[in-house]
């Protein structure tokens, strides 16, 4: 996160949202942009350097997940790379390498944990300081999701399941008995 940029966005979207006559705003750009602006203010005053944190530490996990090497068909492969034999077709490749990333993931599990630990922690504080009570309903602003919310998406999660899982599981069944 640049923080200059960061203050330039903020100082736009402060100036959007205090504006008095947003009736022209809304008409030329409709209410959602006015809800995004008002919406991005609130994330992005305060946590310029706990944004720069949570990137950090997301940098790290990646590159700490991904460092390390495994013999694999005669071939030296990341974790990453080792993940789509998982879904080999064929059974011995999948039981080598979920056993592989495995002892593998033993070996920086504390390293791993301590870090997700943190990201929690600093996560925490980004959702308080921008007076959310946790971080999810932090990011699902964030991500300008102002049309539905947490309801609607746990409705939307139920009917996949009631209606779209049982359909899948026959298209599944089916496809088996024709191969």
């Amino acid at each position: 996160y640049d923080g200059e940029y960061n203050n330039s966005i903020y100082r736009m979207y402060e100036v959007i949202s205090s504006l008095e006559n947003k009736d022209k705003l809304i008409e030329k750009y409709g209410k959602r942009f006015l809800a995004i602006a008002n919406n991005q203010k609130i994330l992005l005053s305060k946590n310029t350097e706990l944004r720069q944190k949570e990137l950090e530490l997301r940098k790290k996990y990646r590159k700490i997940l991904n460092s390390p090497k495994v013999k694999f068909n005669d071939e030296e492969i990341s974790l990453t790379r080792l993940t789509k034999y998982l879904q080999s077709d064929i059974e011995e490749e999948r039981i080598e390498s979920h056993n592989l990333r495995y002892k593998e993931l033993l070996k920086i599990s504390d390293e791993l944990e301590n870090i997700f630990k943190e990201l929690l922690e600093v996560r925490k504080e980004i959702a308080i300081k921008t007076n959310f009570s946790n971080f999810y309903e932090h990011e699902f602003i964030k991500m300008n999701r102002i049309d539905y919310n947490k309801d609607d998406l746990a409705s939307f999660t139920k009917q996949i399941i009631k209606y779209f899982v049982p359909l899948r599981e026959k298209l599944k069944l089916a496809q088996t008995k024709r191969l």
